[in-house]
């Protein structure tokens, strides 16, 4: 999963002059070093960008990822699966501070790693989501209880 993080970022910092934010269980993974069995990779960027669904799908198909049609706008590589979302939405819905995140740069490639403060903001959305199933509930208050643990420290 890291080699595709890191080409997803490349792709849309170099084509797209953004670098995205990682979110969701993976980015619980790399903050809290504990393995939450991610199964694809999270990531938010600028509506202005996102709007571009054309463009952005041209781009990662050039690069051999797959268009996978979806409400959100999701490619697969690999069998994995990346699911770019729109970064303002969840700022609005979740409180979470741009100004807290950590900028990780690996070989060409950088982004953002949610903060395991922002996880918290993230996950407890997550958990009062009303469409959201009861089994991803229960997994979502177990990774709030990890955050509020790791936070404590």
């Amino acid at each position: 999963m890291k080699n595709i993080l890191i080409e997803v970022s490349e792709i849309l910092n170099k084509n797209f002059n953004t670098i995205p934010l990682l979110y969701g269980s993976y980015a619980l993974q790399k903050v809290l070093f504990k393995d939450y069995q991610a199964r694809d990779i999270d990531l938010l960027i600028e509506q202005d960008i996102l709007k571009n669904r054309v463009e952005l799908t041209k781009v990662f198909v050039m690069k051999g990822f797959t268009y996978i049609n979806q409400e959100v706008l999701t490619f697969e590589k690999n069998g994995i699966e990346i699911e770019i979302s729109n970064l303002e939405k969840w700022i609005d819905n979740t409180g979470i501070d741009l100004n807290e995140n950590t900028l990780i740069q690996e070989n060409e490639s950088k982004y953002y790693l949610l903060s395991a403060k922002n996880l918290e903001k993230l996950y407890q959305f997550l958990l009062n989501d009303k469409r959201r199933s009861k089994e991803k509930k229960l997994k979502d208050q177990e990774k709030l209880n990890d955050l509020k643990v790791f936070l404590e420290r």
